[in-house]
Order: structure tokens, then C-alpha cells, then sequence
């Protein structure tokens, strides 16, 4: 999520709780949820206040929300496991964790997972290939 994605998150709590965020206060909410989807971060605030909680949201509170998320659609794939064709990308990053984070945030599916698996071929290849079509 980039910083004007967090704003719009941000701009759901000002409505929710009838409150504003300085400059700080967005930069400080971004280093806490800035690597995590918009849509997560987005359900994460209507989770919050779908409960009765009798105070504002913090940072640590969207977070759970998130990692919970996270962690379902990491289960529905068990084990992640890079195809041969991955080493090491281009900027140094491990292919399972390039494949965790791609699975957690939501990018891929579990189906996309599967179909990258079956496919043999790196992750850039299957997503060059896969172009605009989504599998799941």
C-alpha cells in the first residue's frame, strides 16, 4: 500500500471516529501498515468497528486484523514452495518469500499458487504469462 492508499484508509477512521490524523500520525500509521494490501487494511477498519469497541482504532489493532487475514489465505496453501525455475530474483529476494508475500497480501490466489506450481516456470515468467488474466 502506498501513502495515499493509507490516507484512504485513514479517511474511513476520521469518518468511523470523528477524528484527524497529522502528517506524523499518517507517516507513523505507514510505517506500521504501509507493507500490507489496501483491501486488507480497508476490512480491517470495518472488522474493528463491527465489534462494539468503545474506543478508537490503533495501528496494532488494524494489524491484527491484517495478519489474521493473511495467515487464512497462507493455510489454504500449505507449504509454499518455489518451482526450480526460481533461484534468486533480480533484487536478491528469496523466491518462497517472494511467493509468501505474493499469497498473503492477496495478489495471488491459492489457485494462482497452484497454476504457478504446475506451471514449472519462475514467478516473473508465470506472471508475464499470465498478463492481465487472473486464474483465481
Amino acid at each position: 500500500m502506498d501513502l495515499s492508499e493509507l490516507r484512504y484508509v485513514l479517511g474511513k477512521l476520521e469518518l468511523l471516529e470523528a477524528r484527524t490524523f497529522t502528517p506524523e500520525q499518517i507517516c507513523a500509521w505507514f510505517d506500521i501498515l504501509g507493507q500490507h494490501s489496501l483491501k486488507d487494511a480497508s476490512e480491517a477498519v470495518l472488522a474493528f468497528h463491527s465489534k462494539p469497541y468503545k474506543r478508537p482504532a490503533y495501528p496494532g489493532d488494524l494489524k491484527a486484523h491484517i495478519l489474521e487475514n493473511e495467515g487464512v489465505r497462507l493455510r489454504r496453501c500449505g507449504t509454499l514452495e518455489a518451482n526450480a525455475a526460481d533461484h534468486v530474483d533480480g533484487h536478491g529476494v528469496p523466491p518462497v518469500a517472494r511467493l509468501r508475500a505474493l499469497v498473503a497480501t492477496g495478489e495471488w490466489s491459492a489457485a494462482d499458487y497452484r497454476a504457478y506450481r504446475r506451471s514449472g516456470q519462475s514467478i516473473e515468467e508465470f506472471q508475464t504469462a499470465e498478463g492481465a488474466l487472473r486464474v483465481g
